[in-house]
């Protein structure tokens, strides 16, 4: 399950994504294979993308196959992974901030139980784009890259 949109500031433009997994489907090739498609459409076509989401894989956790796949398949896009505290409430890193490897994210921080999980803050340092002609997504373009998702 997801939800994705476009954003504009005096600086430029960026997606967020936002994306939830249940912990209760079990992870299969299938969704890192879409998971992938979706990364090579916005990650390789927009400047700045931002994805927080509960992928309801445990990346503190260095002897999980998932998570090493999961690291391995950020990697690959030129993607980083922020969180490096649990904001949920079983103490696992699964809430995640996810952008590319040059993008600055400052003042993260995880804020008290609101449910299971905790609010996520960070801010994001927008560069002033040089380019003017940037990938501008319509939403029934955002709609078609996350159908399959």
């Amino acid at each position: 399950m997801c939800v994705c949109g476009f954003a504009t500031t005096d600086d430029g433009h960026f997606i967020l994504l936002g994306i939830y997994r249940p912990g209760s489907q079990a992870l299969s090739v299938a969704s890192y294979e879409k998971f992938s498609a979706v990364l090579e459409r916005l990650v390789v076509q927009s400047s700045l993308v931002v994805i927080c989401s509960d992928f309801n894989i445990h990346v503190d956790q260095s002897d999980d196959t998932y998570a090493e796949q999961f690291g391995q398949l950020l990697q690959s896009f030129g993607l980083a992974q922020y969180m490096k505290e649990p904001a949920h409430a079983v103490e696992h890193t699964s809430d995640l901030v996810i952008t590319k490897n040059d993008t600055e994210i400052t003042n993260l921080h995880v804020s008290d139980m609101v449910s299971d999980h905790a609010p996520v803050q960070f801010s994001l340092t927008m560069k002033r784009s040089i380019n003017s002609t940037q990938w501008r997504p319509s939403p029934s373009t955002l709609t078609h890259l996350l159908t399959s998702f």
